[in-house]
């Protein structure tokens, strides 16, 4: 059985999201690695989940997986504690910009 070699990265900035043939959606984004080197990584929704969380991890550094032709980014639940408390937060920041703009 082989495994996925995981890596870190920091997140800078998510580049697209759009669907592929087979209609899963996925999102492109730079990273940069512990030696500055740039990387580009996808997350799929089959495999990452809601595409929509991942700019909300711009800025941390997260958990990719090598294995297949491009590093993808690993979902939520292998994060690191701190990258789900920040994504926490960042999700309860904009329910309340959601809920001023409403007014409710």
């Amino acid at each position: 059985m082989t495994t996925d070699q995981l890596t870190r990265a920091l997140l800078h900035k998510v580049v697209t999201t759009a669907e592929g043939p087979s209609g899963t959606s996925y999102t492109v984004a730079y990273f940069e690695d512990a030696d500055g080197d740039k990387l580009l990584a996808f997350a799929t929704s089959e495999r990452f989940g809601d595409l929509d969380l991942l700019p909300l991890m711009k800025g941390q550094e997260l958990a990719l997986a090598a294995g297949s032709p491009c590093l993808e980014v690993q979902p939520l639940h292998l994060q690191s504690e701190e990258v789900q408390q920040h994504v926490a937060e960042q999700r309860t920041l904009l329910s309340l910009q959601q809920l001023m703009q409403t007014g409710h």
